[in-house]
């Protein structure tokens, strides 16, 4: 069973997030098939912040409705 790549941002600042996020998945992991885990925790902020960048480079992605500090993106 593949493991899910996982991005943790507890602990990044606001600005830092689309940095951090174009590092993770336009650097270091740009040709992945599988699909990733972005750990948002409980800030709104946070996960507007990540929405808005997955939508802008058009990553496919969900919430699930039982965790909502998580977001799947499709690999």
């Amino acid at each position: 069973m593949k493991r899910r790549l996982e991005l943790d941002l507890h602990g990044v600042k606001h600005q830092d997030v689309e940095a951090t996020l174009d590092n993770f998945f336009l650097w270091e992991n740009n040709n992945i098939s599988q699909s990733i885990q972005v750990v948002t925790g409980n800030s709104t902020e946070m996960q507007k912040i990540v929405c808005k960048w997955l939508d802008s480079n058009e990553f496919s992605y969900y919430i699930p409705s039982h965790n909502l500090g998580v977001i799947y993106v499709n690999g």
